[in-house]
């Protein structure tokens, strides 16, 4: 259960969290599969759960269902799905919603109301599908701030050096070696097939210097080439006395008598990856352009090749792990850290983790990579009624999701809000994210053309015209489905029919609730709330194998029947429940039914001052690093009390 936040002062976004799972609920498949992994010691996963999903799907196969689900899609807010051009999604002759966003964005709905695994991938390695987050490290913010020590300890043990990528043997690093704070060059040598597993760092002598007030030295970062040093000027950087420094690296005579430090790969794609370091930044992996005052032919003339065998030499700050292997590097010495920890070690309890050998719903109704493909097939949805009446177009930001607000991501410790190198039970990930549902003018965020006397200086990077379906269209097409027993059909229908399940669990909010998903682009902006509805058509497959027409001769006959909806749905939750239960996982599968259907109830947006508790923080508002976010219930439950 999550921790209340006690702060007066709360923080609001466009996004909330559906609290995490306590322990993840296995279909019926995974019995079959488990047996297959035990017979096989585990020695081949892979082909032991391939084995295990062909004994399941050959035993009962009368008792298995197919058939598809008619879905009818209505948008309750203007809607963008788009294509190559900036357009909405066209299949070359009609407007339709296609079949991978709809079936994405039932899939996240799926995994949460079946307790899926959280399925976390490498961002540096993994290139699975289907991954909910990616591990990956997120970098410190507002380092200024008074009190920050976790930065400025690790920063005050960078080294300075240069970081190199050769083709020549390693010199390994003295353990004698001094730790006083150096500086150095960054080389790096293009191999044939070469990687970001040979780069290395070389300590130098650094000294640093005033620099006078000029106008050229109020640029950015930039390199100055003289001989065997070179000068680094890092920008708007000020002593206390507010005189401007720069640095001065010496190229030593010989690199093979220099200090060396092996630089893993990742670290190197840990660095590529910061997208936040700016366009003033000096980017020390990037090719060197002419405001870094660095052209090939001056290496050339200082650093001859059979002497240094590099393309390029550039300097660098670093800081070393226990190892002795460098644990990050910048262009000065106060330059972008990563925290310690990754994102998986916030998704507590460990046992929620996706795990190969482990089989959820989502795994066996959407399929698992290389042991069984998906069993259900999402059309295209087209459109019914309703002109195809567009928005008029407009530049809007269309931003990824940036997760580096730890009190908006993180629950924190007894209110109060951590970072994300504070591990504990209670510092977890809040949860899957979703989007509240609300009335927005789309065309006025972000946008300060819209504004006739205000100077347009968006950011053309993150500006993208748009040009949205206005609401209340409808749009019909089928999920289709093969061979899932009552469970997973269960589960399957009961996307369509979450209000349903709530009552049976008792999440219900006592009220009759407007269920609604988010769909497309600009979900921050206010886009996408879609209505969907579901009708179960299931095949009767004596008469699909025995009769090809109808009784009338008059066409095929269609072997279908509609109906049982109900049914299947109180299936599904009886097995949930008989999963669950500990009364601690029920409870906490209540509660993130709970959150599912606070974040998806579209009645929330008729109340007052509704848009103005869900939208997102000011730049000034979000530096407040103690303001925690609010859980959707307690949002809800302040708006039903008319707080």
């Amino acid at each position: 259960m999550m921790m209340k936040n006690n702060n007066k002062e709360t923080s609001t976004a466009a996004y909330n969290f559906v609290e995490l799972n306590q322990m993840i609920a296995t279909p019926p498949l995974a019995e079959s599969c488990q047996k297959a992994l035990q017979e096989s010691d585990h020695r081949d996963v892979t082909q032991a759960l391939q084995k295990g999903y062909k004994a399941y799907m050959t035993k009962d196969r009368g008792k298995k269902h197919s058939g598809y689900i008619e879905v009818t899609i209505r948008n309750k807010t203007p809607l963008f799905v788009g294509s190559g051009d900036n357009g909405f999604f066209c299949n070359g002759s009609s407007i339709c919603l296609p079949g991978s966003s709809l079936r994405g964005c039932l899939r996240h709905v799926f995994q949460i109301i079946t307790n899926s695994a959280m399925h976390i991938g490498n961002e540096l390695k993994d290139k699975r599908d289907n991954l909910d987050m990616n591990n990956r490290r997120f970098f410190f913010r507002n380092i200024a701030r008074r009190g920050n020590n976790r930065y400025t300890d690790r920063i005050k043990k960078s080294y300075a050096g240069y970081l190199m990528d050769v083709n020549n043997p390693r010199v390994i690093a003295d353990e004698n070696g001094e730790t006083k704070k150096r500086a150095g060059f960054l080389v790096k040598q293009t191999l044939p097939g070469g990687d970001d597993s040979n780069y290395f760092i070389y300590e130098a002598n650094c000294e640093w210097k005033k620099n006078e007030m000029r106008a050229e030295n109020k640029q950015a970062c930039r390199l100055i080439w003289k001989d065997k040093q070179v000068e680094v000027h890092v920008g708007q950087m000020y002593t206390r006395g507010h005189e401007r420094k720069y640095y001065i690296f010496t190229i030593p005579d010989d690199f093979q008598n220099v200090q060396c430090y092996d630089v893993p790969a990742e670290v190197i794609k840990t660095y590529r990856a910061d997208r936040g370091r700016g366009s003033n930044g000096l980017s020390l992996l990037e090719p060197l352009d002419k405001n870094q005052k660095y052209k090939l032919a001056e290496r050339k003339k200082l650093l001859p090749e059979e002497k240094y065998p590099f393309d390029f030499i550039v300097p660098c700050f670093f800081e070393l792990d226990d190892n002795g292997k460098v644990k990050s590097f910048g262009a000065n010495p106060f330059y972008r850290l990563t925290y310690e920890n990754i994102v998986s070690k916030h998704v507590l309890p460990e046992t929620i983790r996706g795990d190969e050998k482990i089989i959820d719903f989502t795994d066996a109704v959407f399929g698992k990579t290389a042991c069984w493909s998906s069993r259900v097939a999402v059309e295209d949805c087209y459109l019914q009624s309703g002109e195809d009446s567009f928005e008029n177009s407009r530049k809007t930001p269309l931003l990824g999701p940036k997760p580096t607000s730890y009190q908006l991501y993180l629950n924190g410790v007894q209110g109060r809000s951590c970072d994300w190198d504070e591990v504990s039970p209670e510092n977890t990930i809040r949860g899957d994210k979703m989007y509240w549902h609300r009335h927005c003018d789309w065309k006025q965020i972000g946008n300060p053309a819209a504004d006739e006397k205000q100077d347009s200086s968006a950011n053309e990077n993150v500006m993208h015209t748009i040009t949205p379906l206005k609401k209340d269209h409808c749009f019909c097409g089928k999920v289709r489905f093969e061979q899932l027993d009552d469970v997973e059909l269960g589960a399957l229908i009961s996307l369509f029919r979450i209000d349903e399940l709530a009552r049976l669990s008792g999440s219900s909010y006592g009220q009759k609730m407007d269920l609604c998903y988010k769909l497309g682009m600009g979900k921050p902006l206010g886009l996408g709330s879609v209505k969907i509805e579901g009708k179960l058509y299931l095949r009767d497959e004596n008469a699909y194998c025995r009769q090809l027409f109808d009784e009338q001769g008059n066409g095929f006959a269609t072997a279908l029947s509609s109906g049982q909806e109900q049914t299947f749905v109180e299936a599904f939750y009886q097995y949930m429940k008989n999963q669950l239960q500990d009364e601690h996982y029920l409870e906490n599968y209540r509660n993130r039914l709970k959150d599912l259907c606070a974040l998806m109830d579209w009645s929330w947006t008729d109340y007052p001052g509704w848009d103005s508790k869900v939208q997102d923080m000011g730049i000034e508002a979000g530096k407040h690093k103690d303001r925690l976010l609010p859980t959707a219930q307690e949002i809800v439950e302040k708006l039903r009390k008319g707080e």
